[in-house]
């Protein structure tokens, strides 16, 4: 009876945690379900090289190879619903982009493939102990060109520093949430105008080896007036 109690227990356990996971991270629960890369369509595999060569033009060769999903239902992974947008999830062993039919764009599939990329750099565990949700969004907004994200010149955007977990980031108010995703990208604009595009995988790479972020974004902000101060990508 003990053995068969604790049988119970152990899969009463694994359903509430995957039931939440499946609320909060429908990504994550689809990723483990989700099969290696196999056939794309033409338009697909283009889509992907494009959003890949616009980040690798804007910071250098990509190391990620995570799995890529394009799905025109949301349910596809019943009984999760995905974003239909895009997503990125992360098992550690595993990443997944998964692009929806409102985010069959090269900003939409740029955005998410930027997401593993800062995650392969940072390390799965590093990234969630250590990275801002206002940081990781700005960064990935940086390759996503889509116009209403865009702020009139002036905009005040630095409360958004604030924002520190997705809960915090992720408002169920559609124009506020609009306005933060514009913010981090117009500070981190900002921040990498100043550092420059070839020192983020360095800064990103310096919190894996064990430097907080604040440590890291306080020293870059210092390293601002000192542009010779010997990062190599």
């Amino acid at each position: 009876m003990k053995i068969f109690y604790r049988f119970f227990l152990i899969i009463l356990i694994f359903t509430l945690v995957t039931g939440l996971a499946a609320n909060a991270y429908p990504g994550i629960p689809a990723c483990i379900l989700a099969s290696e890369n196999g056939q794309f369509s033409t338009n697909q595999k283009s889509l992907i090289q494009e959003a890949r060569d616009r980040i690798e033009n804007k910071f250098g060769p990509m190391k990620s190879k995570p799995t890529v999903i394009f799905f025109n239902k949301q349910d596809y992974f019943w009984p999760v619903t995905l974003n239909e947008y895009g997503s990125a999830s992360f098992l550690g062993y595993k990443s997944c982009v998964m692009i929806g039919p409102k985010g069959k764009s090269i900003d939409v599939t740029a955005h998410e493939l930027m997401h593993v990329e800062i995650e392969h750099r940072l390390g799965y565990w590093r990234r969630w102990l250590e990275l801002p949700i206002w940081f990781d969004e700005g960064l990935a907004m940086q390759v996503d060109y889509r116009e209403r994200y865009n702020l009139p010149k002036g905009t005040e955007t630095s409360y958004v520093r604030q924002l520190y977990t997705v809960s915090d980031f992720n408002v169920s108010d559609n124009e506020l949430l609009k306005n933060h995703y514009a913010s981090a990208k117009s500070e981190i604009a900002l921040w990498i105008s100043k550092v420059g595009t070839g020192l983020v995988y360095d800064y990103l790479n310096s919190i894996k080896e064990g430097r907080s972020f604040e440590s890291v974004w306080l020293s870059s902000q210092r390293e601002r007036t000192n542009p010779s101060s010997g990062h190599s990508r």
